[in-house]
């Protein structure tokens, strides 16, 4: 069950804002490259039977160390409104979005 309340336009924003929207694009692609690269993060993240905690604790531990604040703390906003499994739908919005701002077509 998606939940609509990522207003990813203000993501933008507040990233500007605090001059991370660098880090957080960064970041975006740091996560896939450690899912590539590490059998069992995103089966551990993205399975439904797991309860929520479980995956919070699961993140601090193996993906904490290397994210940048902003991007984990979204990622912890997916979990905990069980919205993992949209990841990717999400972070690619996010990037159209953000290439709609900055125009880059």
């Amino acid at each position: 069950m998606l939940n609509y309340s990522y207003n990813l336009k203000e993501l933008v924003d507040l990233l500007e804002r605090n001059k991370e929207l660098d880090n957080f694009i960064a970041d975006i692609f740091r996560f896939h490259l450690i899912c590539d690269e590490n059998y069992g993060i995103e089966e551990t993240l993205f399975d439904p039977h797991l309860k929520t905690e479980n995956k919070l604790k699961y993140m601090a531990e193996i993906l904490k160390p290397y994210l940048g604040q902003y991007f984990y703390k979204f990622l912890i906003q997916l979990v905990n409104n069980n919205d993992i499994a949209f990841y990717e739908f999400i972070s690619k919005k996010f990037i159209t979005l953000l290439g709609k701002e900055k125009k880059c077509n």
